[in-house]
């Protein structure tokens, strides 16, 4: 999503865990291990 950061109020955390076949919440767990495993700037 930091390609098309604009794209983050058009579409729902729901609709992308429904597009992706997960549950909101295994989203929010997945977006939370690839935040962690980024290397801090």
């Amino acid at each position: 999503m930091d390609n098309t950061p604009q794209l983050m109020g058009l579409v729902t955390q729901i609709d992308i865990a429904r597009y992706l076949g997960v549950t909101p919440v295994g989203l929010s767990r997945i977006k939370k291990r690839i935040t962690a495993a980024r290397p801090k700037l």
